[in-house]
């Protein structure tokens, strides 16, 4: 792998490897930064809490920034700025994914993934995180008023390569945050343009692994469209969030939630659905949306 010392916009754009999805899901890095903490009283943990976990470290991000942290300045360019152009019209991805919900036997878990080089500022984000948190939590989309959350626990998960799931049979893509996959402007439950998002999505994010996608799209539409898809356990969920960098805009958000079920030949799949676990699928993924547990359903 070529590392390039260079600023982030030349080192997007220079020459490098390409690989295929099995050969780039070994080579991904990431690094994941977990927190728990006590959940505080009458605090909406439903779809918009990812995306306000997200503005509280990007609000301590941009605050050390003016202040002249340099490394807060370079992760906030990277994780809130304008994105990289990639292909054609498509811009590379911001290098990060959020996460936010309930935890296991109580309190809350917040996880912020970071992707590739954006390694570089785990440090920084990590901090900035936990003071965000500390600095207090809207209760809910739009309100003025905040919980202080005190993490009880940081972990600090790098990985340097991600396992490709064994798809033989069929597998369960078991929604954990709201979908949205769109089609002329309204949701879509069209599994082939999952797919087809995914592989472009992942495909900006090699940017930030030094490794470009090399892909056959006819032969990965052809290999989606041969899967049986069965959404019906999906259903729409809706509400607001407010953008502090908007001048507190209102934004309505919509997704879906549930199950979709692929079964058939879901080898050549398989790469891409493993790195979209980490990824997350369809739009807004910087907001928490997408996020999916594949589960390998049994043959038969």
């Amino acid at each position: 792998m070529v590392m390039h010392p260079m600023d982030p916009a030349s080192r997007l754009r220079a020459g490098v490897e390409a690989v295929d999805l099995e050969t780039l899901a070994g080579q991904w890095r990431s690094v994941t930064l977990t927190l728990t903490a006590p959940r505080p009283p009458m605090l909406d943990d439903g779809p918009s809490l990812a995306g306000r976990v997200r503005g509280a470290l990007g609000r301590v991000l941009s605050d050390w920034a003016k202040a002249g942290d340099r490394e807060a300045a370079m992760a906030d360019h990277l994780l809130f700025g304008p994105l990289y152009p990639f292909r054609g019209r498509l811009p590379v991805p911001a290098p990060y994914v959020v996460r936010a919900g309930p935890a296991p036997g109580g309190g809350l878990c917040i996880q912020l993934t970071l992707f590739g080089f954006a390694l570089r500022w785990a440090a920084v984000c990590a901090d900035a995180l936990v003071d965000g948190l500390r600095g207090g939590l809207t209760l809910f989309s739009g309100a003025r008023v905040r919980a202080r959350l005190v993490p009880d626990a940081l972990e600090i998960n790098r990985r340097e390569a991600l396992p490709v799931l064994p798809l033989d049979a069929g597998v369960a893509l078991c929604f954990l945050s709201p979908l949205a996959v769109m089609t002329d402007g309204a949701l879509t439950t069209n599994g082939v343009r999952l797919v087809m998002g995914l592989a472009n999505r992942i495909g900006g994010l090699a940017r930030w692994q030094d490794l470009s996608l090399n892909m056959d799209f006819r032969a990965l539409r052809a290999a989606a469209e041969a899967v049986e898809w069965d959404a019906g356990a999906l259903r729409p969920v809706h509400w607001v969030r407010y953008s502090s960098r908007q001048g507190r805009a209102a934004i309505p958000m919509t997704g879906l939630t549930g199950v979709l079920t692929a079964r058939g030949p879901l080898a050549p799949l398989a790469p891409l659905l493993s790195l979209g676990a980490q990824c997350h699928a369809g739009g807004h993924a910087v907001h928490g949306m997408g996020a999916y547990d594949p589960l390998p359903l049994p043959s038969g």
